[in-house]
């Protein structure tokens, strides 16, 4: 297993996309590419997080221009990375021995932030109201 360098959650970085701005990384996952592993992050334009202006960014270890602060890691998340260290390299060997495993678009595409659906006049307990709309009786 090929020993790679995966950043704490909570680290602060500037991408090459955008150098004006810091991002966070907010989650992490390794996928084995090309008989190598790399790192694939999603990011929270810091200090907006994931408001309605500023949606995460999913980038490749090799976007990162540069760490400006390391997040919180201890041996739970160590243990977690070789997890993700181990998990790569089975993906692998499935993929040798003729299983289907995921391709890296589809590893990202499950670390894509969650899709929250269009509330009617922003109302948080539309289903709710809908759900119980019938077992109502009109008095």
């Amino acid at each position: 297993m090929t020993d790679v360098k995966v950043l704490a959650m909570g680290t602060v970085v500037k991408i090459a996309q955008d150098l004006e701005n810091d991002y966070m990384v907010i989650a992490r996952t390794i996928v084995k590419e090309n008989e190598q592993n790399s790192v694939k992050y999603i990011l929270l334009n810091h200090p907006y997080g994931g408001d309605s202006s500023h949606d995460p960014v999913t980038i490749d270890e090799r976007d990162i221009s540069e760490v400006i602060f390391e997040g919180y890691s201890d041996s739970k998340d160590e243990a977690y990375i070789q997890e993700l260290l181990l998990e790569a390299e089975q993906a692998v060997e499935e993929k040798n021995a003729g299983n289907v495993t995921q391709t890296p678009a589809e590893t990202q595409s499950k670390m894509a932030a969650p899709v929250i659906e269009e509330q009617p006049d922003g109302d948080p307990f539309y289903k709710f109201r809908e759900s119980h709309v019938a077992d109502e009786k009109i008095i």
